[in-house]
């Protein structure tokens, strides 16, 4: 308050002297700038970000076993729990190859039901001293591979069984059916190009979303680790499509350990419950980091210049009776497009211009200073 008396006295006093000549020159000679007085004061901030929409997993549906598509269950942004069939595949050839696998198994089932009898008729004979040992050993060896017989037949009835079972497709867990790709009659198999569908499972989504490594390095600085900076973040919130923000908030879980060279920037993850569905896989949003009760000095954006990746700003001095602009070097953090939080480099009840062009170093100006409308 002060320091706004000063500046208005000393404008009078310069508007006060000499003739009316004397301050037309006056006028002409020392523009006026907006200017404010630097304060701390807690704030709230918020700042935007573009993000993309993933269900927490995205599973493709195909096929195991190649067959004609006989019956579709399922439709195109239905929900379904886990184990509910959606699709089944013609069965008559596998079926066909199970009865097959089982006669083959009942088959090797006889044959070691023969070698077993042998074995035995054969040690009662070698006890006697009828037959030599070696006939003996004959037929353990025949036993043993009628054994290995029944046990690659079982094998076979597993895996013609395994396939049968593979003709009807289930949901591997809850989710939201996607895109349909085959209809009724086609040919799938495991090497078809497209999967059937992809079954979200987006009762949690991820907002997928990008920072730039300079971003990156300022929390980093100011926070001194991304374990600290992730337990400092605010709640985030989503603005959809439409303007208006999702019920449900959210955090961030993760940042990127690499910095993706074409673009500069890290990749983030931020996770929303989904209890209705209404967020799904594929769609975008804005993420809204909104920074609550900070005691911080914030400026206008537009108060700041940057030169040689240093960013400036325009202090104004009293010396000698007159304002001077001082060219000054600032640290900040942009939290949105109009408002900038200083880290470094200005302090409570310094002046400085919240405009720049046609600006330079120890340049003589009036200060103006926004009015305030008193409180009716």
């Amino acid at each position: 308050m002060m320091k706004k008396l000063f500046y208005a006295a000393a404008a009078f006093v310069l508007a006060a002297c000499g003739s009316p000549a004397n301050q037309n020159e006056t006028t002409e000679k020392t523009p006026e700038r907006n200017a404010m007085v630097v304060t701390t004061s807690a704030c709230e901030m918020s700042y935007d970000i573009p993000a993309n929409l993933r269900g927490m997993q995205d599973i493709e549906i195909r096929p195991e076993v190649s067959a004609k598509l006989e019956e579709v269950l399922v439709k195109e942004g239905q929900r379904v729990t886990k184990g509910q069939r959606m699709f089944v595949l013609s069965q008559t050839s596998f079926k066909a190859a199970l009865e097959n696998a089982k006669s083959q198994m009942n088959m090797a089932s006889a044959q070691l039901a023969t070698a077993d009898n042998e074995v035995m008729a054969k040690k009662q004979l070698l006890d006697k001293g009828i037959i030599s040992e070696y006939e003996y050993n004959n037929s353990l060896n025949a036993q043993a591979t009628a054994k290995s017989q029944l046990d690659a037949a079982k094998a076979a009835v597993a895996a013609a069984q395994n396939d049968l079972n593979h003709t009807v497709i289930c949901a591997p867990s809850d989710g939201v059916i996607g895109n349909i790709n085959y209809r009724q009659g086609s040919l799938v198999g495991p090497s078809m190009p497209q999967p059937l569908t992809i079954a979200s499972n987006n009762t949690v989504v991820y907002a997928y979303f990008s920072i730039t490594e300079k971003d990156y390095l300022e929390f980093i600085h100011y926070y001194g680790s991304t374990d600290s900076v992730l337990a400092i973040l605010p709640d985030a919130q989503l603005v959809l499509n439409d303007g208006s923000l999702y019920s449900e908030k959210g955090r961030v879980e993760t940042v990127s350990g690499t910095i993706d060279q074409q673009t500069g920037s890290l990749s983030c993850r931020a996770a929303f419950p989904n209890p209705n569905f209404i967020l799904a896989t594929g769609g975008s949003a804005q993420l809204r980091m909104t920074y609550s009760g900070i005691d911080a000095i914030v400026i206008p954006r537009s108060a700041s210049f940057e030169i040689q990746n240093k960013m400036y700003v325009f202090k104004v001095v009293e010396e000698n009776g007159t304002s001077k602009t001082v060219q000054s070097i600032i640290e900040g953090m942009r939290y949105n497009d109009k408002e900038l939080v200083v880290t470094s480099g200005l302090s409570d009840g310094e002046v400085i211009l919240t405009e720049h062009a046609n600006m330079t170093d120890g340049k003589v100006i009036v200060p103006v200073f926004e009015k305030k409308e008193s409180a009716k």
